[in-house]
C-alpha cells in the first residue's frame, strides 16, 4: 500500500513541476489537475479502505497490530503502531492550476515523500 503511496506522490509532483512551466496554458493546467486531483483521491482511498483481517491499517483506529512476513514466527514479524495517515498522501486542497498552486503542492509533496 505506502510504495502505491509513494508512486502516487512521485506523479503528483512530477505533475505540480509540469503546471509551473510558465508557457502553460490555464486550460494546459486544468488538464495536470485533473490527474493531480485523481492520485490525491487514490491516495485517499487507500488510507480508508486498506486493512488486515478486517482491521483498518492507516487511519489510527488500530492500536497496534503485528504482521508475521516469514516463516519464522519468532523473528519475521513487524508490528505497526496506531498509524493516522487520514490527511498524509492526500493533500487535500492542493492543486496545480496555476504555477504559486504548483509551488505550494511541490512543497507540500516533498514533506509527505520525507516522512514516508
Amino acid at each position: 500500500y505506502l510504495g502505491q503511496v509513494e508512486n502516487n506522490l512521485q506523479r503528483m509532483r512530477q505533475l505540480a513541476v509540469e503546471s509551473n512551466n510558465g508557457g502553460l496554458s490555464a486550460a494546459d493546467q486544468t488538464n495536470l489537475d485533473k490527474e493531480y486531483q485523481q492520485l490525491a483521491t487514490a491516495n485517499k482511498n487507500i488510507e480508508t479502505n486498506a486493512n488486515y483481517n478486517g482491521n483498518k491499517l492507516f487511519d489510527g483506529s488500530v492500536a497496534s497490530t503485528t504482521f508475521q512476513y516469514g516463516q519464522n514466527a519468532a523473528t519475521d514479524v513487524a508490528t505497526v503502531t496506531n498509524v493516522d495517515m487520514s490527511t498524509y498522501g492526500t493533500l487535500a486542497g492542493t492543486s496545480v492550476t496555476s504555477a504559486a498552486n504548483a509551488t505550494a503542492a511541490q512543497a507540500a509533496i516533498d514533506t509527505d515523500l520525507t516522512s514516508l
